[in-house]
């Protein structure tokens, strides 16, 4: 009985329905069945273990993404100065496929860190009607405030931003060197 109860209660707190009714029925649920905090604190977990996860992979792509332009960039420098000495046969071809390359990788890592923000954005939505029915059923002030336009701006930035600014980097020295 106590199982199903949980089954209804999280079946109210569902990512398809994310409005503040579904808050309103899981807290009254909750309420009708007994105190049903522990199985929301449980599901808090949860997803918070799961966000934290999705941000460090989040996090991870940024990182390899710098590196590896990083890398890049040591490569594409080091053919265009030691050229200047040495007569290196095509190197228009060769700094231009360092520079292909790099807008590649450039792009295939924004499709990952798009889908790590992107399995990010359901997870903080759910954790967030947790919190307002762990707040409805138990008083319990939420553990994540909700970001400010400051703060959203420079993630978002951070995660979009760089990788437009690194193949504008990219294109301005593949344009120089043709």
């Amino acid at each position: 009985m106590q199982d199903l109860a949980l089954e209804n209660l999280m079946r109210a707190l569902s990512p398809n329905d994310g409005s503040a009714d579904a808050v309103r029925e899981a807290a009254d649920a909750a309420v009708i069945h007994g105190d049903n905090r522990p199985a929301l604190e449980r599901e808090l977990d949860r997803l918070n273990t799961a966000i934290q996860g999705s941000a460090a992979a989040l996090g991870q792509h940024l990182s390899w993404t710098i590196v590896a332009q990083a890398f890049l960039l040591t490569a594409y420098v080091v053919v265009l100065v030691g050229s200047w000495t040495l007569p290196i046969p095509g190197k228009r071809w060769l700094l231009t496929g360092i520079a292909v390359f790099a807008l590649l990788a450039v792009v295939f890592t924004y499709l990952g860190l798009r889908a790590a923000r992107d399995r990010v954005g359901p997870l903080k939505q759910q954790r967030q009607r947790v919190e307002e029915a762990l707040e409805r059923v138990a008083a319990r002030p939420p553990a994540f405030a909700r970001q400010g336009a400051i703060t959203a701006l420079l993630a978002q930035a951070s995660t979009r931003g760089l990788p437009l600014l690194i193949i504008g980097g990219w294109v301005a020295l593949t344009l120089y060197t043709l």
